[in-house]
């Protein structure tokens, strides 16, 4: 009786050859920078690009730049979306979000090597400006593909003082603001029958059980303060008694030991949460060795499975 063939083998000397030309390409001191809508990611999304044009894939691009690499399948969509985003933090890993996105490229290379052809549509999908990092959004790409992005977010200011503006940044990038801004929606979700994005764990449960691989069932959403500041009074070092300080720095280390011991509370009844503090700095412009504090900027994010548990 007939059967189906062995699934292709995915092209593991490919992801290596991307693994390797990305680390290079975008290598920052001990990590890699690929800031959203800058260089380092359009160098990444360049060469993955290259890559599915080698591969003989149908190749596109969205308003805010999303890309898409797709082999044909027999009946069309429904598509199976697989990937994940190129841009990082800054100094961030080589995995992060990468490996999603050339996992899909080594499977569809396996593919076209074994000349299988998949019953639906498999597209491979690359998304911008994942990282909320750079600008004052987060899920930029992925929303922007939905027509989810408002004029305000395009109207934020990059996080690099240069006063370059998101909408500035996709423009200069090649991409269209101004039909991002009319909301009309690259994708369609009746056309999309899964979206499957591969990642690396990015904490160390699945290494200390001993397993290869995990199925997130949940992913957590948050609220974020990205601009907080405690704000007190600027005092001579040496000549303000404690009793009359109004210390900033002080007060901001109140704040983060009271939100851990929020978080310890919570954790003890069962609740699932994550406080994290990634910003703190007095301002260079007026700190002083000899001075006490009057203001500290903060960040603070807060995130949990549960939406009860964030209110």
């Amino acid at each position: 009786m007939p059967h189906d063939p062995e699934p292709a083998a995915p092209d593991l000397v490919l992801a290596d050859r991307l693994f390797k030309a990305l680390r290079q390409g975008t290598r920052d001191g001990c990590g890699v920078t690929r800031m959203s809508y800058g260089s380092g990611e359009s160098y990444a999304h360049e060469r993955v690009r290259e890559e599915a044009l080698t591969l003989g894939l149908s190749v596109q691009t969205d308003a805010a730049l999303n890309l898409y690499m797709t082999l044909a399948g027999r009946t069309g969509p429904p598509a199976i979306l697989v990937g994940s985003h190129l841009d990082s933090v800054p100094v961030g890993g080589d995995f992060d979000g990468t490996a999603g996105v050339i996992m899909g490229l080594s499977v569809l290379a396996g593919y076209r090597r074994a000349g299988v052809v998949p019953e639906r549509d498999i597209t491979v999908m690359a998304v911008r400006a994942e990282e909320s990092t750079w600008f004052p959004a987060s899920y930029i790409g992925s929303r922007a593909a939905f027509g989810q992005l408002s004029g305000a977010e395009l109207d934020g200011l990059r996080r690099k003082g240069d006063g370059m503006t998101l909408c500035d940044a996709i423009a200069r990038e090649g991409g269209d603001p101004d039909r991002l801004r009319t909301k009309e929606p690259f994708l369609d979700p009746g056309r999309i029958g899964a979206f499957v994005e591969p990642h690396i764990e990015q904490g160390p449960v699945l290494v200390q059980a001993g397993l290869p691989v995990g199925v997130a069932t949940g992913i957590r959403g948050s609220f974020r303060y990205r601009s907080a500041s405690c704000l007190g009074a600027y005092a001579h070092s040496g000549a303000t008694p404690r009793s009359a300080r109004k210390d900033a720095v002080r007060a901001a280390a109140e704040l983060v030991d009271a939100l851990d011991r929020l978080w310890e509370g919570c954790a003890e009844e069962g609740h699932d949460l994550t406080i994290t503090v990634g910003q703190l700095a007095t301002d260079p412009s007026e700190h002083a060795f000899s001075k006490v504090a009057g203001r500290v900027d903060l960040s603070i994010d807060v995130r949990s499975l549960s939406t009860g548990t964030l209110e």
